[in-house]
């Protein structure tokens, strides 16, 4: 996920994996992505003064949903991510 939003940072990856149904410490995501930040807010993108929510909210996939697939925005700059039965 980091390496196909190279420009989110901790904050946000947390967010996106909460709305998978996976629950990981942004501190363990940290260590492992450049901490910057995008200058743009999208609706989809989740945001800690939304308690990890998106503008519009979205809810919590299970894993029994399927398989995490990558939704390209802006062009591919940003990417949102699902769950996708197979």
């Amino acid at each position: 996920m980091s390496r196909s939003n190279p420009l989110c940072g901790a904050p946000r990856i947390p967010g996106e994996l909460l709305k998978l149904g996976l629950c990981v410490a942004q501190r363990t995501v940290a260590k492992y992505t450049a901490y910057s930040k995008p200058n743009s807010r999208h609706r989809c993108r989740t945001h800690l003064s939304l308690d990890k929510d998106a503008p519009e909210p979205r809810r919590i996939q299970p894993p029994e949903e399927g398989k995490i697939v990558a939704l390209p925005e802006v062009g591919g700059l940003y990417h949102r991510y699902q769950r996708q039965a197979a």
